[in-house]
């Protein structure tokens, strides 16, 4: 596979020796110049130096399988090997020599312009021994910067044969083209680029891509071009015309177009893959990323136990630390809590999951909230990036119903089918929003909101909404058969709130109570502000609600308040205080020390928590009983709240 002797002329060029052939005249080193520093772009052994012609020929003789040889001796054999196929015949050592030239690929393809000329005369010497037939061993090189023969050669007979064009030849024949810009996460990711590509071609051509070749179209050069420039052949003696498929522009540009929309799709992918500390283990933050079709199969290829306790978290409707679901997906949580979820929610919702709260959705994520509900949802629907009207609507009627449903400290069964319906009978709806806000009511009933953190959803909430509302809530609060005095108190701050007279509620109170009973008529609700709940029938007899005993349970449920908040203080010793005097109420209703913290309050727009602690502190009380009971105060004599938010704390003066 060598050639030997004193004269081998080159068909074309200026020299006169073969560059490939092996003169014995010619002196040789006795050390040998192993890097290859005095080697030309086209080597020749003729022109090599004594050093360099040391170390080829030991190179020879040591089996031609050191990968840190420098190329340029590979491809001084090289020579030999394409002039004995091409030009002289290689006779019956055609399969050895190929076999050669395939070996030496294996260990030295890694270099971009030996794995081009190799894989031009690999093909070359196919067609000369078996003529135009079906590619079987197709290879997408990104890096050739020429169509290799062989994928020009496929590409312009299943043209002309009017057959469909495979994803994996419409691939190789578009990275290969010249003019082709093959980005980095192409390079990065060959093998998702392969599938992606495939799938993007099936879903721009259901049917299969066939080319309509105009009627003239030049044909292939079947020419071999020697890498070592010294020949120049025809590969076969009379070839039929194949049509060059890359004289054309309409194939290379549905090409190129199908080629760049799956390398966007891969871009996410591919930076995080580039940012990670180890990127032959993608984490699930990072697989995340990939098209819809790629991040399912390669999630459960390399993390199907955190898929598989996702599902669990999801069956189990239990709410989870934030942090663990953090360290099961890796999402990076170097935000807020709000970003953290924001981040959790994105990821989840690649494979079919969501989590609640979500910023997306949330009217409010409270700052320390760190326990998180998973549920599933259709991964087939198209991502939300705002809620809807009716999710907004339903959503809000859903934390009130929980808030009355609460407000005697318990969900009964009733009430919790109550709250249930809501979200199954409402129109308007997707899947994915029905599937929500079953989770959403779940986690409410863990962390329901304060009347007062959705005063600014009630303000928005269209007019027919509003008007309905009150009166759709009430069969929650009847639901168990109880009419709490509590949950009629949280339905007159509700009634306050939206502008409704409290004491239109008693007679609809009235009409609603039925102990006992079945459960009222399903719930319903649209977009539209139609009824919540259709009001339930009225039996024969119900009782009445006396309102003066109900007036004195909430007198009474204020004064204990007020005594909790002098009895849960500081654990801090402190000195015996003098005898308060009585101070009477004043004409706003305010005791002595309440009065004096609302003048300080409302003397700045809002306060740190800490601030705000201190100066309820100072007053005797506990920041949160003065919290609760300045939002009642105003509640009551004007209907709005006077304090929101948790750090900073917001003062509402005009409540004032």
């Amino acid at each position: 596979m060598i050639y030997v002797g004193e004269h081998l002329r080159p068909q074309e060029g200026w020299a006169d020796q073969d560059n490939c052939l092996i003169i014995p005249s010619l002196p040789v080193a006795t050390r040998a110049d192993i890097s290859g520093q005095y080697l030309d772009y086209w080597p020749s052994y003729q022109q090599l130096t004594p050093s360099s012609r040391k170390a080829y020929i030991d190179w020879l003789a040591s089996g031609r399988n050191n990968p840190d040889t420098n190329i340029g001796y590979v491809f001084l054999y090289f020579y030999g090997l394409e002039r004995r196929l091409m030009l002289d015949g290689a006779g019956d050592a055609h399969n050895e020599i190929v076999t050669e030239v395939e070996r030496l690929v294996r260990i030295y393809g890694g270099n971009r312009s030996f794995q081009r000329y190799s894989s031009e005369l690999l093909a070359a010497a196919r067609v000369r021994q078996q003529g135009i037939t079906p590619l079987t061993d197709l290879t997408i090189n990104m890096d050739a910067g020429t169509i290799p023969l062989a994928v020009k050669l496929e590409m312009g007979r299943v043209a002309a044969a009017g057959q469909i064009i495979s994803a994996p030849l419409l691939l190789a024949f578009v990275v290969g083209h010249p003019e082709t810009r093959v980005r980095t996460p192409a390079r990065r990711l060959p093998d998702l680029l392969e599938q992606a590509f495939a799938a993007e071609l099936a879903k721009k051509y259901p049917s299969g891509l066939r080319l309509a070749l105009p009627k003239e179209v030049p044909p292939i050069d079947l020419v071999y071009q020697a890498a070592s420039n010294s020949f120049r052949v025809n590969v076969l003696a009379n070839p039929n015309a194949i049509p060059d498929i890359s004289q054309l522009t309409e194939p290379i540009g549905l090409a190129r177009h199908i080629l760049d929309a799956v390398t966007v799709d891969l871009e996410g992918y591919s930076r995080a893959l580039g940012r990670a500390e180890s990127p032959e283990t993608p984490t699930l933050s990072a697989i995340a990323r990939l098209p819809k079709e790629l991040r399912l199969e390669q999630a459960g290829k390399l993390h199907p136990a955190k898929l598989a306790e996702l599902d669990r978290l999801s069956d189990a409707h239990e709410l989870s630390p934030l942090q663990g679901l953090m360290d099961l997906t890796e999402v990076n949580d170097d935000g807020s809590d709000r970003t953290d979820l924001k981040r959790l929610a994105q990821c989840l919702g690649a494979f079919g999951f969501g989590v609640v709260p979500d910023p997306v959705f949330a009217p409010r994520i409270v700052a320390t909230q760190r326990q998180v509900l998973v549920f599933r949802q259709d991964i087939e629907d198209e991502p939300v990036v705002a809620a809807s009207q009716a999710y907004r609507q339903t959503y809000l009627a859903l934390a009130l119903g929980t808030i009355v449903a609460k407000a005697d400290g318990v969900v009964s069964d009733s009430e919790r089918d109550l709250l249930r319906t809501l979200v199954t009978q409402t129109e308007g709806l997707s899947g994915n929003e029905r599937y929500r806000l079953q989770a959403d009511g779940h986690w409410l009933e863990s962390n329901p909101f304060a009347l007062g953190d959705l005063r600014q959803q009630l303000a928005d909430a269209p007019a027919s909404f509003k008007e309905q509302l009150v009166t759709n809530l009430l069969p929650i609060a009847t639901a168990d058969g109880v009419l709490d005095a509590s949950e009629v108190a949280v339905l007159e701050k509700l009634a306050k709130l939206i502008g409704l007279d409290p004491s239109s509620l008693y007679g609809k109170l009235n009409a609603a109570r039925a102990p006992a009973a079945p459960l009222p008529q399903k719930p319903t609700i649209s977009a539209a502000g139609r009824p919540l709940i259709a009001p339930a029938p009225s039996p024969a007899a119900k009782p009445s609600i006396n309102r003066g005993k109900l007036d004195d349970v909430r007198k009474e449920s204020s004064q204990v308040a007020t005594y909790l908040s002098n009895i849960f203080v500081d654990d801090e010793p402190q000195p015996d205080p003098e005898p308060p005097r009585e101070e009477a109420a004043d004409s706003r209703g305010l005791d002595g020390r309440l009065r004096r913290l609302l003048d300080e309050l409302t003397s700045r727009p809002e306060w740190s928590k800490a601030d705000f602690a201190a100066l309820a502190k100072q007053a005797g009380l506990m920041p949160g009983a003065v919290f609760a009971q300045l939002n009642d105060w105003a509640l009551d004599t004007g209907g709005e709240v006077l304090l929101e938010g948790e750090d900073p704390i917001v003062v509402n003066s005009a409540a004032a």
